[in-house]
């Protein structure tokens, strides 16, 4: 049960950071758009279900706020937890360097705090694979885990595609699972769409980030749970809400779908259904 209240938190301490970002980044009155956005995103419902992506969005975002300020030793402890959430969160720590790198201060100053902050977030990380190498003797068994348990292994992205693709017209397959990778189709292309929208604007720290974390999802022996990943992606609510900043039915456009599938995610969802 404790799970629930942590990721009630959690996501209220993200949506408040969320807020901040949009609004000195986006302009006036994108703070709340932004906020809109993620809590109506399609995979809102593990914005309060005992899943991981609230706790890291509680750090990623607050990372990101202090990182794009300089101020690098507060980035530290969010990013910290936000590693601390799941070993994925090493692509946020990609996506932090290269921002740092953007930013072209290479001072003795900014080089000494810039790596303290990312030696202190990777920690969790290597205290994890620390833990696996003790008990298990291999400090990468969670991979081993996903190959024996969800048949899933790295594999080159075109047999990945072609994969998820054969999964979707499979007739032997239960209906909700060939809706669900029709969906992971779909938001593989989201989420290739707003990276490639973050390069043309050169928000290279941002496209660091969504980049490395959809490449490892892309070449998985099926697209898996590349919808609910979409939803760690935060920078994707700061574009859409940067399009919509100054045109009123693109907002309601982004309400008019977004609103129905969050809806359907709740409902599927609690109903035990597969919902990515």
């Amino acid at each position: 049960m404790a799970g629930l209240p942590i990721s009630a938190v959690a996501s209220l301490v993200a949506a408040r950071y969320l807020y901040d970002l949009a609004e000195t980044e986006v302009g006036e009155g994108a703070g709340r758009k932004a906020v809109l956005y993620l809590l109506l995103f399609p995979t809102a419902v593990f914005l309060i279900a005992p899943y991981s992506e609230p706790l890291f969005l509680a750090g990623a975002v607050p990372a990101f706020y202090y990182a794009r300020r300089r101020r690098w030793l507060a980035v530290a402890p969010a990013a910290f937890v936000a590693v601390a959430a799941r070993p994925a969160g090493v692509f946020l720590l990609i996506g932090l360097f290269v921002e740092f790198l953007d930013q072209r201060d290479f001072s003795r100053k900014s080089l000494l705090r810039v790596g303290a902050a990312l030696f202190i977030a990777v920690l969790p990380l290597m205290a994890y694979l620390t833990y696996l190498w003790v008990i298990r003797g291999d400090p990468f068994a969670f991979l081993s885990d996903e190959r024996v348990g969800w048949l899933r292994e790295f594999k080159g992205p075109i047999s990945a595609f072609l994969t998820t693709i054969r999964f979707v017209g499979e007739p032997s397959l239960d209906p909700n699972f060939r809706i669900a990778y029709a969906g992971e189709l779909a938001a593989a292309a989201v989420g290739i769409a707003f990276t490639s929208l973050a390069l043309s604007r050169r928000l290279w720290g941002y496209a660091a980030f969504m980049g490395s974390t959809l490449a490892t999802l892309l070449v998985s022996t099926h697209y898996f749970s590349v919808p609910r990943a979409l939803l760690s992606l935060f920078p994707i609510v700061l574009l859409v809400a940067s399009f919509t900043k100054e045109r009123g039915r693109a907002h309601d456009l982004v309400l008019v779908v977004f609103a129905p599938l969050a809806t359907l995610g709740v409902i599927t969802f609690t109903r035990w259904l597969w919902f990515f």
